[in-house]
């Protein structure tokens, strides 16, 4: 199905893939829609849809304008210092989310699927650190290591990151 916003260029809402895939790379202009290069939540989220467990997701994403909010950065801090399964029962424990907290608790979900990889060239090595995933120099070298582990060349590929759910045909 393909989709226009006025203002913008025609995208494709949803992708169908032959099954499910032990690599997947995807790419993002702008990791959310709030204008913050927050970890591609929609992305990440979308993706667990064709990622076999134990996969691979590879999100390429310039991060042009940043890390994100405070808050997102103090989420992320939280998820590094914690771990995954600790900062999730800390979410399950109140009532409200806090402002941006949501975002890592998406980024959790593909977390639990598999390995996920960012390459990116405009985070520091601070910020780089604070995603909570693995992130890569080099896009070439983290596909060539993830066709080795997976023992298979298959590879899904999301373009236009969070405005494209891929779907198992």
């Amino acid at each position: 199905m393909t989709t226009t916003s006025p203002g913008t260029r025609p995208y494709e809402t949803s992708i169908r893939v032959g099954s499910d895939a032990r690599i997947s790379i995807a790419s993002v202009d702008q990791l959310s829609g709030n204008e913050e290069q927050e970890l591609g939540d929609e992305l990440l989220e979308a993706d667990e849809y064709v990622l076999e467990p134990g996969g691979t997701l590879i999100v390429a994403s310039a991060c042009s304008e940043g890390f994100g909010s405070p808050e997102f950065r103090a989420a992320q801090a939280r998820l590094r210092a914690l771990g995954p399964d600790a900062f999730l029962q800390t979410l399950l424990a109140k009532s409200l989310a806090d402002v941006d907290e949501w975002q890592t608790e998406m980024q959790l979900k593909s977390m639990r699927a598999g390995n996920v990889q960012l390459y990116t060239t405009g985070l520091n090595a601070e910020e780089r650190s604070l995603t909570g995933v693995d992130t890569v120099d080099s896009l070439d070298a983290a596909l060539a290591a993830a066709v080795a582990r997976a023992g298979d060349p298959a590879i899904a590929v999301v373009p236009e990151g969070p405005y494209v759910v891929p779907v198992v045909a």
